[in-house]
């Protein structure tokens, strides 16, 4: 078996160190960002300096200068060009990531080149979202001269504002936008990035304007548009000792009252502004608070092992599994000849896959119902659709199937040539795998109940065409698995593709693949290797997944553990 190498290492997104004089910060957030008040702002200086005397210094700064206010960016994007050269770029800010360094050279006649390797994440938008770039990788080049009054860009070869992902990660906040589902039972979130140069009455009222303009297009679908006649007019926010006041320009029906308020304080209240104060015209409406985010019971891990379906824990674990557990709820006669396993919460039910290919639903109350594939072949592992067990997705053929509370399997719309599938928290945010890209959609529902998955939106990750699985590491964020460099890569990213904080695992080498992963709220992704078993993907090193229980036999101890799930 090859040897797990383990190795956890930044992906460079916070690269970018020491850039010389001034107080600009290329890596995290800056000093403090995390204790800002009401009335504060992040107001470093984005302009060139007159005393930068290095051209990677130079180039480094430049590639944060679109990080301005909005009104004034391209004018201090411009400061960086020689006063003889004009620069007219789009105003469209190109979020890059710097891959691997900054290499400098020089020409006889005194001028220096800077090269660097970036990675094209994608666009960020006046709505705050980045939308996907088709450009990949490209080598920047940046002509530097020296002028009598200092060093200058000359001879851009871009016409568009390029923007480093460490300056998105110094100057911007990710933040959630939270929409309704269309049934009216849920918060689902939407991924923002809001410019920290501005103070957190300034922020809530961005955040409100992005939210009345509606979600993403690829996650419209599925949630509802906010009553329009309340929006309010202008900028209406302000806020005052840990408090947001908004200004409706009309009070909500009384079945949007409540619902509007719970949204607006779940998108706008932070740990620093704790209540929001709604309004209509000035006449107060009621107080409200943060709802708390849902919280999630912690989720059993399962695999099989030797074809029969075991609990599993990493190999390093000690003190988090009962020494004797209870053993799984499925009746022996059932529990063998098995490729993966589905369990729901409680594990009073399953999806079973055998190596026959055969798929049953089993539920402990009414036994076993078999599941009708046609010839399409079950791939990789099975996911419940509901915390009440009543239906599931499948991937058969590189097509996703919606298996019915009768075991009645139905092709899902729109699903087709997929090799691999995460479901969010929420049920109805969908990452897929798809000709190697990774891909967004949302699920939502027809009125006979049949599933339709919507119109995706492509995702840009570092791994390119060669992403091979994918699992929601949390409400917004993924862990991808493919080829990187030279190894099999995990690597953790935002849903858009941004990294701000991102871990890399580099595995085995590329002739291998990662077939499954499974992942659960608040616990870290589980994957299978193909020929090396199962881990669990953890920020100290990847761990290899064990069957546990009362003194496991030799034979069930030594075995590879394949098809790892979480109940649920």
């Amino acid at each position: 078996m090859r040897r797990l190498l383990a190795v956890v290492a930044c992906l460079g997104m916070l690269a970018g160190c020491g850039i010389g004089s001034g107080r600009v910060r290329i890596e995290g957030k800056p000093a403090g960002a995390d204790q800002l008040g009401a009335d504060s702002a992040v107001r470093d200086k984005l302009g060139r300096p007159d005393n930068v005397t290095q051209a990677i210094d130079l180039v480094r700064r430049f590639l944060t200068a679109p990080a301005d206010d909005v009104n004034v960016r391209v004018q201090t994007v411009s400061s960086y060009i020689s006063p003889d050269e004009s620069f007219l770029p789009k105003d469209e800010v190109h979020v890059v990531h710097v891959d691997g360094g900054y290499n400098q050279f020089s020409d006889a006649s005194g001028n220096t080149t800077v090269e660097v390797d970036v990675h094209h994440i994608g666009i960020l938008n006046n709505f705050g979202r980045i939308e996907p770039s088709e450009r990949g990788a490209e080598k920047l080049k940046f002509t530097v001269v020296d002028r009598p009054d200092g060093l200058f860009l000359s001879k851009l070869s871009h016409d568009v504002l390029l923007m480093s992902d460490s300056a998105l990660n110094s100057y911007f906040q990710a933040r959630r936008l939270y929409f309704w589902s269309k049934d009216g039972t849920q918060l689902i979130p939407d991924l923002r990035y809001v410019t920290l140069r501005q103070n957190a009455a300034g922020q809530a009222d961005l955040l409100l304007q992005w939210l009345y303009e509606g979600p993403s297009p690829w996650l419209a679908p599925a949630v509802a548009d906010l009553p329009s006649p309340t929006r309010p007019a202008g900028k209406r926010v302000s806020v005052k000792d840990g408090s947001l006041s908004v200004d409706l320009a009309t009070a909500p029906g009384p079945e949007d009252g409540g619902r509007l308020a719970k949204q607006l304080a779940k998108t706008l209240l932070t740990a620093s502004v704790s209540k929001l104060e709604l309004t209509v015209a000035g006449v107060p409406q009621g107080d409200t608070t943060r709802p708390d985010d849902q919280r999630h019971e912690a989720s059993e891990r399962f695999g099989i092992v030797n074809g029969a379906v075991r609990r599993v824990a990493p190999g390093n674990t000690t003190g988090l599994t009962p020494p004797n557990p209870a053993p799984v709820t499925l009746p022996a006669d059932l529990n063998k000849n098995l490729v993966a396993v589905a369990f729901a919460r409680g594990q009073q039910s399953a999806v079973l896959v055998r190596q026959d290919g055969g798929v049953s639903v089993w539920h402990q109350q009414s036994g076993l119902t078999p599941v009708q594939l046609g010839q399409a072949k079950p791939l990789g592992q099975p996911v419940w659709l509901d915390r009440a067990a009543t239906s599931a997705l499948i991937l058969a053929d590189n097509r996703l199937y919606h298996i019915g509370p009768k075991g009645v399997a139905t092709p899902v719309s729109g699903a087709e040539n997929i090799t691999a599938f995460s479901l969010a928290p929420d049920d109805t945010r969908l990452a897929l795998v798809r000709n190697g890209r990774l891909w967004l959609a949302a699920l939502t529902r027809t009125a006979s109940n049949d599933l339709i998955l919507n119109q995706p939106q492509v995702v840009p990750t570092l791994l390119g065409n060669g992403v091979q699985n994918v699992a929601f590491g949390g409400e917004t964020t993924l862990v991808v698995a493919g080829p990187y460099a030279t190894k099999i890569t995990l690597v953790s990213a935002n849903l858009d593709g941004f990294a701000p904080s991102s871990y890399r695992h580099d595995l085995f080498d590329p002739d291998v693949r990662v077939v499954h992963m499974a992942s659960a709220p608040n616990a870290a992704p589980l994957f299978e290797v193909t020929g090396n078993g199962s881990f669990e993907a953890q920020v100290g090193g990847s761990q290899q997944l064990v069957p546990v229980g009362a003194s496991p036999s030799a034979e069930v101890a030594g075995a590879k553990v394949s098809a790892p799930s979480f109940e649920g």
